[in-house]
């Protein structure tokens, strides 16, 4: 009963509402994306994360940043000549997925629940939208996955709640009229992820 009811606050308001009048990827009002994948680039100095005029140019710096990061673990990276390597991943990622408002931190500790001895218990709030903003609409579910794998003994919630929390139909819709299955995605997501942050 309390994920029905985040699933329909989630629903109507945050992640799985489509904009189609949106042309930019970044935080709300037009600055760069805060998710905390960027904001912990490793040693690198990486560029701002956005705001993107399109999904292949948010794909574009999300393998740029990774690259440049693994280089720089592993002292190959010429200082300064991030911004000279370019890398073209329109072939790879799909640029034609939608774009969404994303809370990019869905977690556990980010739900306010209103126990009731009388009732069943209400979602409240959703907390920490620090990281919130046009993403696109693939990012939310794996986002909280792998928030998921950082956190120990909320198994649980990956398996079981999320997808009642998450439209996952509608975003394996998505994903595959853009020419990808689901998992395919996500483990290709993971991978430049693990290379953006050192794992």
């Amino acid at each position: 009963m309390i994920y029905t009811h985040l699933h329909c606050d989630l629903d109507g308001e945050t992640s799985q509402e489509r904009y189609a009048d949106t042309i930019f990827l970044g935080s709300i009002d037009r600055t760069p994306l805060c998710d905390t994948l960027f904001r912990s680039c490793g040693s690198s100095p990486s560029p701002a994360a956005g705001p993107f005029p399109s999904v292949s140019a948010f794909h574009d710096y999300l393998v740029q940043t990774a690259l440049s990061n693994s280089q720089s673990r592993q002292g190959t990276l010429v200082a300064g000549s991030h911004s000279h390597h370019h890398y073209n991943p329109h072939h790879l990622f799909p640029p034609n997925v939608p774009i969404t408002f994303t809370h990019s931190a869905l977690h556990p500790r980010n739900i306010l629940i209103f126990p009731s001895p009388h009732q069943p218990p209400k979602v409240v709030a959703i907390l920490g939208w620090d990281q919130a903003g046009f993403y696109p609409s693939y990012w939310q579910t794996f986002k909280a996955k792998w928030e998921c794998t950082l956190s120990n003994g909320i198994a649980d919630w990956q398996g079981e709640w999320l997808p009642r929390v998450l439209d996952l139909e509608k975003v394996e819709g998505e994903v595959k009229r853009a020419g990808w299955s689901l998992s395919a995605l996500a483990e290709y997501w993971g991978y430049w992820v693990r290379m953006i942050v050192g794992r």
